[in-house]
């Protein structure tokens, strides 16, 4: 079963017109980052930054779990600059057996529950499989004392170690497949999350299209939106991405039917020991070296998920040389080529009655081109025109079998996205 935006909000749609309004799912694709700025930095001018770089959501600062009196001034800001909160409180228990765990979920409920900004509470990063049971008792806990507002738990990515490669892993489970759904079943969550870092500096990690596709389909059984957690700065072992391997990460999971795009980091996690550097801001929240990019990516992101966060997505595959873990393209796709080009291809289906694809280039160091052929049956297409947010007619030419043949360019990293009715 697939799920969609669009059956979650016609939900809100048929609840009773006096309840509040309900601040899940998210009106709009989320786009956030980790690492909120510190306690210290929250200030107007720091959360401005974030909305003027297309941020929709703020997480919890790196390592800070803010007092009461500091996460309302963190959910003020956000309501002022028109994003959404995810906060952290010391008080949140890590399951619902422990001693004063049901006060606690009832006492952090009332002090934000009535928060226009709030999106949710955060509870854990990378739990193993052995936490789920305890999560999930959470998680229930705060659906009966505030069921308008989720509990946050992101997963570990798929190169954490399994109880095959040593006993006491990271992951708790065989395999990752087994991690992510046991995390559905046992923890019961709003959504699936996580992280994953492909750009090293000496080569890409070849798991990220194989990581995609378990958790879509993944969250797809489960009947959940995801997201997806990028790289956003040099730190550790991961080099500066450049304009189109941020464009690269963004356009690859929106490809996929992801939900939302979360980057790592917005501020410096200097704080905790990982010295980062061409990061987006400064420590003292002054736009640093890819604050410029950020907001670009940022911008082309949301346009294009605008179309997209609604739909269906029907299909999903590569062309040319298939990405470990990528799907080859299907005898039934309805967007089809003949080029070796590297291409990820996105199908949806609009609750406005078109139909959606957006074809990425995964090259994200030379342009790529190709002839689509698109099944419209002879009607035309559109293409949208990211520069002047407009929709304008594609040059195609209708083949043998009524379709329609698009000639496309993308530059490296980006995509085009194309519909017709």
């Amino acid at each position: 079963m697939l799920i969609t935006t669009a059956a979650l909000l016609l939900s809100l749609t048929n609840a009773s017109s006096a309840a509040p309004p309900n601040p899940w799912p998210p009106r709009r694709f989320s786009i956030s980052a980790w690492c909120a700025p510190p306690v210290a930095y929250t200030n107007l001018t720091t959360y401005q930054a974030m909305e003027h770089a297309g941020l929709t959501l703020v997480m919890p600062p790196l390592g800070q779990a803010p007092t009461v009196t500091e996460n309302l001034h963190i959910l003020d800001l956000c309501r002022a600059c028109h994003m959404q909160a995810i906060i952290a409180d010391a008080r949140m228990p890590a399951g619902m057996s422990s001693a004063g765990a049901t006060a606690a979920v009832a006492s952090i409920a009332k002090d934000y529950a009535h928060q226009p900004a709030l999106l949710g509470y955060f509870l854990a990063d990378e739990p193993g499989a052995d936490a789920f049971a305890n999560e999930g008792s959470v998680i229930a806990a705060f659906r009966r004392a505030d069921p308008s507002h989720i509990v946050y738990v992101n997963l570990f990515p798929n190169y954490a170690t399994t109880n095959l490669q040593r006993p006491q892993s990271q992951l708790q489970t065989n395999t990752y497949h087994g991690y992510v759904t046991k995390f559905a079943a046992e923890a019961r969550p709003w959504l699936i999350s996580w992280d994953y870092y492909t750009l090293l500096i000496s080569h890409d990690r070849n798991g990220f299209f194989s990581n995609l596709a378990e958790c879509r389909t993944d969250a797809a059984a489960a009947g959940l939106p995801f997201w997806q957690i990028v790289l956003s700065t040099q730190i550790l072992s991961y080099r500066s991405p450049t304009l189109a391997e941020l464009r690269f990460q963004a356009l690859q999971t929106l490809a996929y039917g992801a939900h939302g795009l979360l980057w790592f980091t917005w501020w410096p996690p200097d704080s905790q020991g990982l010295k980062s550097s061409h990061d987006v801001v400064d420590a003292t929240g002054k736009p640093a070296a890819l604050f410029g990019d950020i907001s670009t990516v940022d911008a082309e992101t949301s346009e294009i998920a605008r179309w997209l966060y609604t739909a269906l997505s029907l299909q999903v595959y590569q062309t040319g040389d298939i990405p470990a873990g990528g799907n080859p393209q299907p005898p039934d796709a309805m967007a089809f080529t003949t080029s070796k080009t590297n291409w990820t291809i996105g199908v949806f289906r609009g609750g406005d009655g078109f139909v959606y694809v957006l074809a990425a280039n995964r090259d994200y160091t030379a342009p790529a081109t190709m002839d689509l052929s698109l099944e419209s049956n002879g009607d035309p297409v559109q293409m949208l025109d990211l520069h002047n947010d407009r929709w304008v007619s594609a040059a195609g030419k209708p083949d043998d079998n009524n379709n329609m043949v698009v000639p496309i360019t993308a530059g490296p990293g980006d995509a085009v996205l194309l519909r017709w009715q």
